[in-house]
């Protein structure tokens, strides 16, 4: 009897508060921003979309990770906030509430009541609006929402950056392949229309050989031809000769020796005219081709303006940190979500940098940049920002006042690209050559810790 008492006095009080006050602020401006499935809606969601960087499905499973996790823990909402988180929840995930596909609930069962006469004050609500309007809830009931997106917004966005490189430089090794096989295809017909030019030079100088092989062959023909001709001309003056002999008696004398002499030079001078006919043929035959070769020269590269540092590691962490805090002012300490610069200006008499770190019991963010411009004094300071800063500052500016801010200020290279290191076990340094007159910047990232400040041991100074 007592218990059922109890049970009507709670119900009573959870309906006074279900339907005895003005509805929560919270749940006013989430129906007035995405309770529409209109223009408005589509409005408010892009406006939430741009906002924080993330696709409307991302960002409420980024939020629903978040309310998983540090409900209870890193924020307590309000019973009427967490009935209504669940209700969008379950909104999303099975849609309109129905009786058919929700078991029943008891009646002494308070919250399971709760729970669902809030989700079926939903209503016909779409999905995109229910995760827009649990993000907004989300956002107003723990302010550490923010940080939470911005630190995977970073993430997202370097691992964005990672991506695009490897891509860049996929794309540069497929462009230096296919520069590499055209220009052995142009290596192989180059040698191919060598190849094909040296036959063609055998194929000329064999037909030229066998056509001098020709002429020598007609050549020999010929002389042994006039060589028989001779012979026999020969043969009948020896004949004639024989026959003067045996008319001698008749025959003055001498008669018979004019017609020896005028034989025998008669026949020289035949085979000396045959003679000269073959050196002249000889000499009208072919010569060989003239080769020439052109050579080229390769063009000369460029050197870059800020020249790479050098970096390194000592295990001496515990020697360095007791030396380093003889100074106070070497340590300093980098905030939760914080962000700690250290500007040091380059020295007309230095020209090396140097920087050593080390933190205690966890790594922190560090990089290196060089500002150019001239600072009239020497002495080093710090700058702490954290990662809403640069947002608060663009509030109510317009585009052209951004612009002109953007263009004042001065130009920014990076020296060491901010990661994250291990400086908690080894300590950290490194050295690189000034570019010209400026300020150096030695950034110390937290801005990823929401929960750890971090203090750091750190030690500059230039050598010439």
């Amino acid at each position: 009897m007592v218990r059922g008492q109890l049970v009507r006095t709670a119900m009573e009080v959870r309906d006074g508060h279900r339907h005895g006050r003005l509805k929560d602020p919270v749940e006013a401006e989430c129906e007035r921003s995405c309770g529409g499935d209109g223009e408005e809606g589509e409005h408010a969601r892009a406006v939430l979309l741009g906002e924080w960087g993330f696709s409307l499905e991302e960002l409420y499973s980024l939020a629903l990770r978040f309310f998983r996790e540090k409900e209870g823990k890193a924020f307590h909402p309000l019973y009427e906030e967490k009935l209504r988180l669940v209700a969008l929840h379950k909104q999303v995930l099975l849609g309109p509430y129905h009786p058919d596909s929700c078991p029943e609930v008891g009646f002494f069962d308070v919250l399971g009541n709760d729970r669902r006469k809030e989700w079926v004050s939903l209503g016909n609500m779409s999905k995109e609006d229910a995760m827009t309007e649990f993000v907004k809830l989300l956002n107003k009931c723990c302010s550490l929402f923010a940080p939470f997106v911005t630190s995977h917004k970073i993430e997202k966005e370097e691992q964005e950056r990672k991506r695009c490189e490897e891509e860049q430089r996929r794309r540069l090794e497929e462009e230096e392949q296919e520069r590499r096989r055209q220009e052995e295809e142009r290596q192989r017909r180059e040698e191919e229309q060598r190849l094909q030019r040296e036959e063609e030079e055998r194929r000329q100088a064999e037909e030229e050989r066998e056509r001098l092989e020709q002429q020598k062959q007609q050549i020999m023909v010929a002389l042994n031809a006039q060589t028989a001709a001779a012979l026999n001309k020969q043969q009948e003056v020896t004949a004639v000769a024989v026959s003067a002999e045996a008319r001698r008696s008749a025959v003055p004398p001498g008669a018979g020796n004019g017609l020896t002499a005028n034989g025998a030079p008669a026949e020289s001078l035949d085979k000396e005219v045959e003679l000269d006919s073959v050196g002249e043929l000889m000499e009208n035959s072919p010569r060989g081709p003239v080769f020439t070769v052109n050579l080229h020269s390769a063009p000369a590269a460029t050197t870059p303006l800020i020249t790479a540092p050098s970096m390194w590691t000592r295990p001496q962490i515990k020697d360095f940190k007791e030396k380093i805090r003889q100074d106070p002012d070497s340590v300093i300490t980098v905030g939760r979500g914080e962000v700690v610069t250290v500007r040091v200006p380059t020295h007309q008499e230095g020209s090396y940098l140097f920087w050593e770190f080390a933190t205690d019991h966890y790594d922190v963010g560090f990089g290196v940049y060089f500002e150019w411009s001239d600072s009239p004094s020497t002495a080093v300071s710090i700058h702490v920002s954290d990662s809403s800063d640069e947002d608060e500052e663009c509030e109510g500016q317009s585009e052209e006042e951004k612009a002109q801010k953007l263009a004042s200020k001065p130009q920014v290279d990076e020296v060491v690209p901010v990661y994250r290191r291990d400086c908690h076990e080894e300590v950290y340094a490194g050295s690189h050559q000034y570019p010209g007159r400026g300020i150096y910047l030695l950034k110390f990232d937290n801005s990823y810790s929401l929960w750890r400040s971090k203090s750091v041991y750190y030690r500059v100074y230039y050598t010439r």
